[in-house]
């Protein structure tokens, strides 16, 4: 399993910022989704397809996939610029 870290706000600003543990990144997605719209999956504001990489524009109009790299037998910080890969984005 690995641990993940889903995040973007929606057009209020509004933070949709989740940790989520899973095989991969399609499955963190779908997580992140129920987890935020299961009562409504019609108003899902990131229900667009997950492409894998950086996003080349503004990454503030996404949500953003990260990896974060751990060993969860290990107590300690975790750095972010050492330990948070970007996987992936979704668009709105």
């Amino acid at each position: 399993m690995n641990l993940y870290y889903l995040c973007g706000p929606d057009e209020n600003g509004d933070d949709y910022t989740l940790h989520v543990r899973a095989p991969n990144m399609h499955q963190a997605y779908g997580l992140w989704l129920d987890h935020w719209f299961k009562e409504n999956p019609e108003t899902a504001i990131y229900s667009g397809q997950l492409i894998p990489g950086t996003p080349s524009a503004k990454a503030d109009e996404k949500l953003l996939i990260y990896e974060i790299i751990s060993d969860p037998d290990v107590v300690g910080v975790i750095e972010w610029g050492r330990n948070a890969i970007i996987m992936g984005h979704v668009n709105p």
